[in-house]
């Protein structure tokens, strides 16, 4: 939900990196900067939730429950942790390429391991991508009555790269730029940017970036509405 600029600014507010609005989601009010880009008619950046470490997951318990080897579920030194940036995720490195492009088994699996855990989804992330010129691949796993797949999701992405930057699987720097793929095995590939920051060898901000489309246009007239209902 756009809830527009606390301070009562005109909406969208205008600002020297943009157009400024507030949009009010299950992850908490979010900054969401809107920008001409180059390549794409609008550019979207939107603030996440700064990310919160927990406990790390034995690759062997993720292993049962995507059928296959625990050594397929590490990236140099870090395995499966609980990371949140908004939501509890519990992002997975993968090793093996089949696991990130085959078809998803074990769904029941997957929502037992999650509720067990208490987290929301399950975040894949591989080095293995489709184009040469991004830096991981991700999938995004969310078991419920809909669907069990993501084509892609803000918090996931957060969570993910917020894990890389952690674990040194890109390289350090004060800000660091991070390209992503996913929605591949759904038909749908998409790509974000992120930007994580760091202050005092911390992550301070984490900044998720796409391109945007108007795809639907629509209005609800309140007023009109009320006045109906007095009439």
């Amino acid at each position: 939900r756009v809830t527009g600029d606390p301070a009562g600014h005109r909406f969208p507010r205008p600002t020297e990196e943009g157009r400024l609005i507030h949009a009010e989601t299950l992850a908490g009010v979010l900054g969401v900067r809107l920008t001409t880009g180059p390549a794409c008619r609008t550019q979207v950046t939107c603030e996440m939730p700064n990310p919160r470490f927990g406990e790390r997951v034995p690759p062997d318990e993720v292993a049962r429950v995507l059928d296959t080897g625990p050594e397929n579920l590490r990236l140099g030194d870090a395995g499966p942790q609980r990371v949140s940036c908004g939501f509890d995720h519990l992002v997975v490195p993968v090793a093996d390429q089949q696991v990130m492009r085959g078809d998803l088994r074990g769904v029941d699996r997957v929502a037992a391991l999650l509720d067990e855990r208490g987290a929301a989804g399950l975040t894949l992330i591989s080095t293995h991508t489709h184009a040469p010129d991004v830096d991981f691949h991700c999938r995004f796993i969310h078991p419920g009555d809909r669907r069990s797949e993501d084509v892609a999701s803000g918090t996931c992405l957060a969570a993910a790269a917020a894990f890389a930057v952690t674990h040194g699987l890109v390289p350090a720097a004060d800000s660091v730029r991070i390209h992503t793929e996913h929605g591949h095995s759904l038909g749908r590939p998409t790509r974000a940017r992120l930007e994580v920051r760091m202050l005092d060898d911390r992550i301070h901000r984490v900044e998720l970036s796409g391109c945007g489309t108007v795809v639907m246009r629509g209005s609800l007239q309140f007023q009109q509405l009320e006045r109906r209902a007095r009439a």
